[in-house]
């Protein structure tokens, strides 16, 4: 009987081949010897040929006895299964796992006790340390009696993948850790009223004493909860505010009016100009409250020289009581005052406002402490919400 083996390239699997080899091949007579298994050729199919002992793709040969031609063909057989697992573990690449095996042999310097304390065999754990000498091009282990021991190469893949493995390992306790804390954590982001949030962010913890909040600094913004920011009163509430993508929760409408000294002249109300001829006194927290007063004063063609910016609105009021200038004042946010030295007068210009909103990272529904305390806020500001 003649068969042929005709195969394309690509990979085969075990099962197909166990049925090629049996149903296309009569053991020859007599039995060659089996090639020698060298390294995977470029071709599989190739090396598959001569594996089964195929001469330009053809097998002839009459059998003389079943016995000897099955154990033949299991020969064979076994040949190829070896030589596709040694063809697979030519795709094998370092992860986790070898380094972690690699990390147990260097420990216990035995190949047969790594294995057991892993729970695999000895065959997958010594392939596994091959693969990974072959993969980084340098020998591991030297031989020493029934032992291994780490070549100089060994140890400092050892140095270097141990703190590795052992982070990662660690990393399943820490985020389990971080979110049990992490349950009564609030982090805001606070750009307007800032005096009034902070009244609200102590009133909050008195009532809640686990709460934590955490306050958002340049990147960490994007994972902020809560985003407090202020916008013209002309501007549309729809849509996103805010850095990192908020959108409005709630909002209130407050006038912003200016501070003078008590003594001074002017009326209860008084044109802008006249207002800010002697300067005018920022405070250094509220960047974006200046920018809006500085876009308002634009808009009717002031430009009024700024003589002090600096601290909060305690230290505004006191540079005004000694007569350093004016000062705008939110009279909702910022509340009556301190100083009986001084007065609010309301610009005669319309359109000094704003509107201060509560926001909340668009798309994402808060819970948990953050929607708690946003509620909170919310109720305290007097705010309104943004249906």
């Amino acid at each position: 009987m003649r068969g042929r083996f005709l195969g394309g390239e690509g990979s085969v699997g075990m099962r197909s081949v166990d049925a090629v080899l049996c149903a296309a091949f009569e053991p020859p007579d007599p039995v060659p010897a089996l090639p020698r298994l060298g390294p995977p050729p470029s071709r599989p199919v190739a090396c598959l040929s001569a594996l089964c002992g195929a001469h330009g793709g053809e097998v002839s040969g009459q059998s003389r006895g079943t016995s000897v031609a099955a154990g033949a063909l299991r020969h064979r057989v076994s040949g190829v299964r070896r030589f596709f697992r040694s063809f697979g573990e030519q795709e094998e690449r370092m992860d986790l796992v070898q380094l972690r095996r690699f990390l147990a042999v260097a420990e216990t310097e035995h190949i047969t006790e790594s294995a057991r304390r892993l729970g695999t065999t000895q065959p997958a754990l010594s392939r596994s340390i091959r693969a990974l000498e072959q993969e980084l091009g340098v020998s591991l282990f030297e031989r020493s009696g029934r032992n291994v021991r780490l070549t100089p190469c060994g140890e400092l893949l050892r140095r270097r993948a141990s703190p590795l493995v052992a982070g990662i390992d660690g990393l399943g306790r820490e985020l389990a850790a971080f979110c049990e804390g992490g349950r009564h954590v609030v982090r805001i982001d606070v750009r307007a009223a800032s005096e009034a949030v902070t009244e609200a962010m102590e009133a909050y913890k008195r009532k809640r004493p686990d709460t934590r909040f955490e306050l958002g600094r340049g990147a960490d913004r994007a994972g902020c909860d809560v985003l407090v920011d202020a916008l013209g009163a002309d501007k549309e509430l729809a849509g996103v505010v805010g850095w990192g993508g908020f959108e409005v929760t709630a909002f209130f409408e407050e006038r912003i009016g200016v501070l003078v000294p008590l003594e001074s002249g002017v009326s209860e109300s008084a044109s802008l100009r006249e207002l800010t001829e002697g300067g005018v006194v920022y405070p250094a927290r509220e960047g974006g409250f200046r920018s809006l007063c500085d876009e308002l004063c634009a808009r009717h063609g002031v430009a009024p020289d700024v003589v002090f910016a600096g601290g909060g609105p305690s230290l505004v009021c006191d540079m005004v009581a000694l007569g350093q200038g004016a000062g705008f004042w939110p009279e909702r946010s910022w509340g009556d005052p301190p100083s009986g030295d001084v007065r609010l007068v309301r610009v005669r210009e319309g359109g000094f406002a704003r509107r201060v909103v509560i926001a909340s990272p668009a798309g994402c529904e808060l819970d948990g402490e953050p929607r708690l305390f946003l509620e909170y806020l919310v109720r305290r500001l007097g705010a309104r919400w943004v249906r």
